[in-house]
C-alpha cells in the first residue's frame, strides 16, 4: 500500500504537490481553530448577533467587519 501512496504522489508535479499540501494544512488549521479564534475582535453583543441569525446576510456582516 505504501508503494501506492508514494507513486501517486509522484505523479503531481511541483506546483500539485504544494498547492495540496498548502490546502491541507489549511483545512487542518480551520478545523483545529475554535470558534473564537475564528472570530476574534467581535463585542460580546456582536457575537450574540451572529449566533442568533442564519442565513446569508451581506450588509450586516459586512457592518460587523468594518467595525473591527
Amino acid at each position: 500500500m505504501r508503494i501506492l501512496a508514494e507513486t501517486r504522489w509522484r505523479s503531481f508535479g511541483p506546483r500539485q504537490r504544494l498547492l495540496l499540501t498548502t490546502l491541507g494544512v489549511g483545512l487542518v488549521s480551520l478545523i483545529g481553530a475554535s470558534a473564537d479564534d475564528l472570530a476574534h475582535g467581535v463585542a460580546a453583543g456582536d457575537k450574540g448577533y451572529l449566533h442568533e441569525v442564519s442565513g446569508f446576510l451581506l450588509i450586516p456582516f459586512a457592518y460587523l467587519d468594518a467595525n473591527t
